[in-house]
């Protein structure tokens, strides 16, 4: 972790220049600088962008197959249910991915990868969402061949990290809101960025979208609430009226589900706020299994790289950039940790915090300049391990590729 929060130390600016990642462009200096440095093993920056997008163009392809060959599951099946019957809300999750999914088998019929499309596209275009996220923040700190590096690097992580890659196949609504996080992200940091309104409003209809994919989208307002309160230049917008101008979008586009809910004694809101979190835990065995599982989901020495550089960020003087992605990272597993003392915490919920990391890492893997073996330590896990599950998931399940299939 130390390693990983030593990139954020040079981000102090100098005296008339302003901070890393915020404010208008200036000339490289010192880590930014060295990034550029020939030395560095550094692929072309057209070769980069080519390579990771036929990447996830064959990711794609692969994934479509993975979805013809296997059966759905209990809750695979749950969900094509709601496409059969499209609503405007259901007792346990709002209605976006029942829509998505009726438009997909609508057009497909009723197969396997219809059902499943919804979940596959929104990966895809997660990833392309925080490719953009990063050559956003990076602009003004990162030479063009570094920021499309880790753009590069940030979108292969999005789409092969085995808690992403499972979800970006299973034809549940997380892939959704995962996409809506990522989006808000963006949207958000343009907000509090340049502060146009347009860019408020944008960030309201992710927000609203986001709502009507999954409620663990809450998190997002609430952890840019806290990036706003943290960060000085960013405090004026405590008591701006521009987000109340974005909540009140958000709730215009979620209304479908507001109403519905209304008229049906708020089911959707008492499930997910009351009624599935009676059963209560013992701490000393769920606050290790919540830490554990989030390790494995993302793979250890990933998880702690992010969690690290993500703590390193709000010591003083770090950059405001990087500090807005720590924020998204923390507070979200913050909260579930919190939770963690009472109640077993789903794999896949805390997952709404891992696009951040996917971004902040190679950010920080580029400021230090790491070579390319330590890029395949710290990478070569994660997109192994995720490039080796697809692999076998596309295999037709009647075809044993490994000693323990039957």
């Amino acid at each position: 972790m130390s390693a990983m929060g030593g990139f954020l130390r040079p981000s102090l600016p100098p005296k008339g220049g302003s901070p890393i990642g915020h404010g208008p462009p200036r000339p490289l200096t010192h880590h930014a600088a060295t990034v550029s440095d020939p030395s560095v093993p550094d692929p072309d920056d057209d070769g980069v962008a080519r390579r990771w997008r036929l990447l996830l163009g064959l990711v794609l392809l692969l994934r479509c197959v993975a979805a013809l060959w296997w059966p759905l599951s209990g809750d695979e099946a749950y969900h094509w249910e709601w496409a059969r019957r499209p609503g405007l809300g259901y007792f346990d999750h709002p209605p976006l991915h029942a829509w998505t999914m009726a438009a997909t088998t609508g057009i497909l019929g009723h197969t396997e990868l219809a059902v499943r499309l919804p979940s596959i596209l929104a990966n895809l275009g997660m990833a392309l969402v925080l490719a953009a996220l990063v050559r956003r923040l990076a602009a003004s700190f990162l030479g063009p061949a570094a920021r499309e590096r880790a753009a590069a690097w940030t979108a292969l992580l999005a789409t092969f990290t085995p808690i992403h890659a499972a979800l970006g196949v299973y034809a549940t609504g997380d892939a959704l809101v995962s996409l809506c996080w990522s989006a808000f992200l963006l949207a958000a940091w343009n907000a509090v960025s340049d502060g146009r309104l347009r860019s408020w409003c944008l960030a309201g209809v992710v927000l609203g979208f986001g709502i009507l994919a999954k409620f663990l989208i809450v998190l997002a307002p609430f952890t840019l609430a806290v990036v706003c309160l943290l960060l000085p230049a960013y405090r004026r917008w405590l008591w701006s009226w521009k987000p109340w101008v974005c909540a009140v979008i958000a709730l215009a586009v979620a209304s479908p589900l507001l109403w519905w809910n209304a008229h049906h004694d708020w089911a959707t809101f008492v499930f997910n706020f009351s009624s599935r979190h009676h059963i209560d835990r013992d701490w000393w065995r769920e606050v290790p299994l919540y830490l554990g599982s989030q390790m494995a989901a993302v793979t250890p020495l990933l998880w702690l790289a992010g969690v690290g550089g993500a703590v390193a960020a709000f010591r003083p003087g770090r950059a405001p950039a990087l500090r807005f992605l720590a924020a998204f990272i923390l507070v979200p597993l913050g909260v579930f940790l919190i939770n963690a003392f009472s109640k077993r915490i789903g794999l896949h919920w805390p997952a709404i915090a891992y696009p951040a990391l996917y971004a902040l890492v190679p950010l920080g893997a580029e400021l230090l300049a790491i070579g390319r073996r330590q890029r395949r330590i710290l990478y070569g896990v994660p997109l192994g391990l995720g490039a080796f599950l697809l692999v076998v998931a596309s295999v037709p399940p009647t075809v044993s590729v490994l000693p323990f299939m039957p």
